[in-house]
């Protein structure tokens, strides 16, 4: 069953998407998901442009096409500290999902480019580990259907020169998945990166697939060409590493379905 879960029909507020989840662009990205044989498309914001959510053409366009599920989802940009406010803004808002990613260690915007450069300021063991206990602390903290983008620390390439430190790293975090059974997705925008890879790694993926942990797939479209971008390849990846169990959630309900 293949949904693309994880896509940005407002991208970064560019003037040509604006105003936020206008029909005609959401109406694209559901027709590139029909274009590319999909059975459904989420959409799935960036959290900070919330004010700016049109909840009334998400659920037209929603309730328009009948022959593909259209979800609406949120991608939250997830800090320790923030979590009652992301509860309070979940309860508010008919949202069917919702992501939870991060891409901040502190202060630190680590994916954004302007800001690469302390990548080579730092012990990259010590990034490594910041990072995953916060993805950890996101895991386990009730509020998200999907993590997105598990890995996006690698995403300049700076990578750890002995994958047995990253394992020892990401083990608690695939464990804390695995105890509250949240979705992992394949992400293939990490083929447009530095990194040229998917997120996660083939390593991890391997683990996921020994703790059953859901998997679900994700283009990261920031424009409608890129909807399921890749899943071709994802799907070969689930099938490699015995990735057994995805889910379509509703409601913020979650339904397994095998795969």
């Amino acid at each position: 069953m293949q949904i693309d879960w994880h896509t940005h029909p407002f991208a970064h507020g560019e003037e040509e998407v604006e105003p936020c989840q206008n029909k005609n662009i959401l109406s694209e990205f559901a027709d590139r998901a029909k274009a590319n044989s999909l059975s459904g498309l989420g959409f799935s914001d960036h959290s900070y442009y919330l004010d700016s959510f049109d909840f009334d053409n998400l659920i037209y366009i929603k309730n328009s096409y009948q022959d593909i599920s259209l979800k609406i989802g949120i991608e939250f940009d997830y800090f320790p500290d923030r979590e009652e406010e992301i509860r309070k803004i979940i309860a508010s808002y008919p949202f069917d999902y919702t992501i939870g990613s991060v891409h901040h260690i502190g202060e630190w915007n680590f994916d954004h480019p302007d800001y690469k450069f302390k990548f080579s300021q730092k012990y990259l063991y010590d990034v490594y580990r910041d990072y995953y206990r916060i993805v950890e602390k996101a895991a386990e903290s009730g509020l998200f259907n999907i993590v997105g983008h598990l890995d996006l620390i690698k995403i300049y390439n700076y990578r750890l020169a002995d994958k047995k430190q990253e394992l020892e790293l990401i083990t608690p975090v695939l464990e804390k998945l695995a105890q509250n059974d949240v979705a992992v997705e394949i992400n293939t925008n990490g083929l447009n990166k530095p990194v040229r890879e998917f997120y996660p790694s083939d390593y991890i993926l391997e683990l996921m697939g020994e703790l059953d942990i859901p998997v679900v797939l994700g283009s990261d479209a920031h424009s409608a060409d890129r909807v399921g971008e890749n899943f071709a390849a994802a799907l070969e990846k689930i099938q490699k590493f015995g990735l057994k169990r995805t889910k379509i959630f509703t409601g913020l309900k979650a339904r397994d379905v095998l795969l």
